[in-house]
């Protein structure tokens, strides 16, 4: 039931998002990787006389398949690799989803942890989603 409210959650994410790609689809095209029914990787191309890197996130999930982390990269041209940008934590605690992320601090070459913080809390069995907190 919980994975099913989840589900709900990140499709609804998943629409909002795609709201906004197809707003900029003249611009940036994307390529998901899966494995099974579990997205892994997606890539986000920019388009301009060919297609270009732009965007990259890994995904991994606990073993209910839930979402658990994700991390995105940004490709760099002139160094022909892909550079760290985001990281994302999910974490699950009865009906609440506490979502910390880091950010790459290019300079150390490591992630300054916990840079934000929300928690939400899932009622009912629909999607209402409350906001319990939310830290910087």
């Amino acid at each position: 039931m919980k994975t099913n409210v989840f589900l709900k959650v990140m499709c609804l994410m998943g629409m909002m998002v795609a709201t906004v790609s197809v707003a900029k689809a003249q611009e940036y095209i994307t390529h998901d990787k899966m494995e099974g029914e579990v997205l892994v990787t997606r890539f986000i191309y920019k388009v301009e006389d060919d297609l270009q890197y732009h965007l990259k996130s890994d995904f991994a999930y606990d073993d209910q398949n839930r979402l658990v982390t994700k991390e995105t990269f940004l490709w760099n041209e002139r160094k022909q690799k892909w550079i760290p940008r985001r990281r994302i934590h999910y974490s699950y605690q009865d009906s609440k989803i506490i979502i910390t992320g880091d950010n790459w601090d290019k300079h150390r070459r490591v992630y300054t942890e916990n840079v934000r913080q929300s928690s939400y809390e899932i009622q009912g069995t629909g999607l209402q989603i409350v906001q319990l907190m939310s830290e910087k």
